[in-house]
């Protein structure tokens, strides 16, 4: 894939990290409880805000992609092109939605559709049990799988 595929060129980021959060101005609480939740198991997590006029992602040089989805994002063709070029890439997507009773429609619903993804708007609903657990936790944790995964998958195809 050329980062001319889209309507949007996609700067390439220098950052080397395990996971990449990306959001914009509209999702970045989130993306800090996020980063907050996975600092004390992953050493190389970053985020990036694709709603920076000198925006850069690192899709190529991360293990799995974290888009935090929020209406901002979904307008936002450089986002576009950072989720075309995580799935060309075979990087493990795992959204998160950010923003109460929005649903994400057009290109990012067609993205997300039949994913696994989770709804967090803020630290009470991040924090909030559910069954034994919370989704922030229930979040760590299939990250962790999809890095798991990712390994798992480049050892076998990418000799």
């Amino acid at each position: 894939m050329s980062d001319t595929d889209t309507s949007a060129t996609l700067q390439p980021g220098s950052s080397i990290c395990t996971v990449l959060i990306c959001t914009t101005d509209d999702g970045n609480a989130v993306a800090e409880l996020i980063l907050e939740s996975l600092t004390s198991t992953q050493s190389s997590v970053i985020i990036e805000n694709l709603s920076n006029s000198n925006a850069t992602c690192s899709v190529a040089k991360c293990t799995v992609f974290v888009p935090v989805l929020t209406p901002q994002l979904e307008q936002i063709s450089l986002c576009q092109a950072a989720f075309e070029q995580a799935r060309f890439l075979n990087k493990p997507i795992v959204p998160v939605i950010a923003v109460k009773k929005w649903r994400p429609r057009g290109w990012l619903g067609l993205i997300i559709a039949g994913r696994v993804f989770f709804r967090i708007f803020d630290r009470e609903t991040a924090y909030k049990p559910f069954y034994d657990s919370n989704r922030i936790t229930n979040l760590r944790v299939e990250i962790e799988v999809s890095i798991l995964k990712y390994y798992i998958y480049m050892s076998m195809f990418c000799i």
